[in-house]
Formats: C-alpha cells, sequence, structure tokens
C-alpha cells in the first residue's frame, strides 16, 4: 500500500482504519509513522465494521465517487498489484 498510494494522491483518498478497540487514534498514528505510511489512519465509527461488512483483518474497501463499493478484498487477497489497479481504476473515474 505505501508504494502504490504516492502515484495517485489528487484524487484518490486512502485512509487506514484501526478496528482494535483497545488502540488509541495516538497509537494508530505511531503505527503509521513507523510503517512509513503516507495515508492517514482513523479510528472507525460504532457502525462502521457492520457497514463496511468487514469480517477479516486487513480488509481493504474500495468506495466511488457515487458511494458505491466497487471493491472489497480481505487478509492475503487482492494483493499489491490488486489493490493498484482498483486504485487506478479509481482515480481514472474520479479525474
Amino acid at each position: 500500500m505505501k508504494e502504490t498510494f504516492p502515484k495517485y494522491p489528487e484524487n484518490v483518498a486512502i485512509y487506514a482504519v484501526g478496528l482494535d478497540p483497545l488502540e488509541s487514534p495516538l497509537e494508530l498514528e505511531q503505527f503509521r509513522k513507523e510503517q512509513g505510511l503516507q495515508f492517514p489512519v482513523a479510528v472507525p465509527t460504532s457502525r462502521m465494521i457492520a457497514d463496511f461488512r468487514v469480517l477479516v483483518q486487513s480488509t481493504k474497501v474500495g468506495i466511488d465517487g457515487s458511494g458505491r463499493i466497487i471493491y472489497r478484498d480481505g487478509y492475503g487477497k487482492g494483493g499489491e498489484d490488486g489493490f493498484a489497479e482498483v486504485i487506478r481504476n479509481l482515480s481514472e473515474t474520479a479525474g
């Protein structure tokens, strides 16, 4: 992810959302810095996990400009290249 994001920053927003209720925003920000991630981290709302049907860790969700979920994959699926393609597609349709 950290290699893919800098290529499309102008019209695609990426957020890492922590789901561990014991992790504070400060801990998430520290993790972001340690990992060298360029995109922001966020704490989910109480309904976010259910609304996005997050069932496994490292779930990736792609949402287009109309708010439609166009991509969903979980831990170990999709890979860097697959998600890079999703980001390219979002960038093309947004721009």
